[in-house]
């Protein structure tokens, strides 16, 4: 039976705090799964321990809604993007041979050479760049070699991308003109690709340890400066933009152990791509007058959101209408109770993208007041929630709900569900976890048609997130707000 997903690319890393992985993959072996789990796992780690790696993260989050700075994003990506798949693409020819063998691994690259020409000439280019990478010398190495060499690798990509971030000056390019200057006057400073050059032409092997010279370029750790500098960096990239230091409050410095050499799966998140299905979006109208919510009659469902000190509440409509209206988070907390006072009137859904609902004492005693199960339904990976499921969650009953593609945490405490994917690969040492810190595992919930529904739809929306066009949406939205 032919798969009804398309998994033509198999993964991807798009600067954020975690990495996607295709759920076609599900129905795939570890042996085949676990090179490309290296993969993305390599830009991951580039990016998250590194100081150009976190300034290019911040500045992808503000230009989700802010274009202004894209043209130079997309121009500085050319000097990087081939040391970072050099890296991502041989660390997963290593992690193949490690798993498959000699003779598997063999096939596979023979493989690449004519059905994956970009993958191959990225392999082939690094195995050119030191005797020590040569494919004739991996072959002779055993797995414990193997795996140090994967760590090794990616701490020297991780050093190519630890730049003077304030040497640097990104604020001040302008034109791709200016980025193609600076990367070729000053290479060894600034230019990822010709620092990963340098840096691989060092890789020894002494005393059973693979190492570089870290001096060959000039190197900041990502700690040298303060998340603040960075911020402030940032702003002089987008100076009419008010919202980018609430926006990047909450980065902050990954500390990671020593196995940063094995992809950690609490960061990854899945997505679906399937064949023939039509991805469409539309922009919710929004709303002046917040009190108007109370003369809807037709909601279906509420999805909540709090952004500093506003609350925002996304009104979906039985006659497929969506209206934005927005509140001050006040000391009172008169925006929220007028939400649920709507959706107890419509005996509609509550949906919450967080954990905000338990900043109220009386959390409990609030959502037990209207009809339905509400949710808290994640889009972040595991990562970025296991904390504060373990805290606000601790002993609940969950369970994992398979779906389509992918597995999903089902948690649930009073009147309140948990929704968590995770790609299927983690579901096992997930149920392990959480049964060692007490939580009660169960066979399934009554509510299952629902909570299969809203794990669709959040799934469904990531990969909507990829196909459509920022640059439409925002022209939507300044027309929507009559800007234009």
């Amino acid at each position: 039976m032919e798969s009804k997903f398309n998994g033509d690319e198999s993964g991807y890393y798009d600067n954020k705090d975690n990495f996607y992985i295709n759920g076609s993959l599900k129905y795939k072996d570890d042996m085949e799964v676990g090179p490309i789990l290296q993969h993305e796992h390599g830009h991951w780690f580039i990016f998250m321990t590194s100081s150009l790696g976190l300034l290019i993260r911040m500045c992808s989050k503000i230009s989700i809604t802010d274009n202004s700075k894209d043209l130079i994003l997309e121009g500085l990506s050319k000097y990087y993007r081939r040391m970072n798949e050099e890296v991502a693409t041989y660390t997963e020819m290593i992690t193949y041979l490690m798993m498959n063998g000699r003779e598997q691994f063999l096939r596979k690259v023979d493989y690449l050479k004519y059905n994956n020409k970009s993958y191959y000439k990225y392999y082939k280019k690094l195995s050119c760049r030191n005797i020590l990478l040569s494919q004739s010398m991996i072959l002779t190495y055993d797995k414990e070699k193997l795996k140090k060499l994967i760590d090794c690798l990616l701490l020297l990509g991780r050093d190519s991308f630890n730049i003077d971030i304030l040497a640097f000056e990104i604020e001040k390019l302008d034109s791709l003109g200016e980025i193609q200057t600076l990367m070729s006057e000053d290479r060894f400073n600034f230019n990822p690709n010709r620092r990963f050059s340098e840096l691989i032409k060092t890789l020894i092997y002494i005393e059973s340890v693979f190492i570089y010279n870290k001096n060959q370029v000039q190197t900041k750790n990502v700690d040298s400066m303060e998340i603040v500098e960075y911020i402030n960096i940032v702003k002089k990239m987008y100076p009419n933009n008010l919202f980018v230091k609430s926006k990047l409050i909450s980065f902050k410095f990954n500390s990671l152990d020593n196995d940063w050499g094995i992809p950690n799966l609490d960061y990854s998140f899945p997505f679906l791509d399937i064949k023939g299905e039509k991805y469409e979006y539309s922009v919710p109208e929004f709303k002046n007058n917040p009190n108007e919510l109370l003369d809807l009659t037709n909601i279906n469902s509420i999805e909540f959101k709090a952004k500093g000190s506003f609350i925002f509440a996304s009104v979906f409509l039985s006659d497929n209408k969506n209206y934005l209206y927005t509140y001050v988070d006040d000391e009172l907390n008169g925006g929220f109770l007028l939400i649920l006072q709507a959706i107890y009137k419509n005996k509609a859904l509550l949906k919450f993208d967080d954990f905000y609902i338990f900043k109220y004492q009386n959390w409990s005693i609030l959502l037990d007041s209207i009809p339905q199960m509400s949710y808290i339904i994640s889009s972040k990976p595991l990562s970025s929630t296991m904390e504060d499921i373990i805290e606000h969650f601790h002993e609940s009953e969950f369970m994992i709900h398979e779906m389509e593609g992918f597995d999903m945490l089902v948690v649930k405490r009073n009147k309140l569900y948990l929704l968590q994917p995770i790609v299927s690969q983690l579901s096992k040492a997930l149920v392990s976890r959480l049964k060692g810190l007490n939580f009660k595992l169960v066979k399934s919930f009554e509510d299952e048609e629902q909570i299969r529904n809203e794990g669709n739809k959040l799934i469904n929306g990531i990969t909507l997130e990829r196909k459509i066009n920022k640059e439409d949406i925002i022209k939507d939205l300044k027309k929507k707000l009559n800007i234009l």
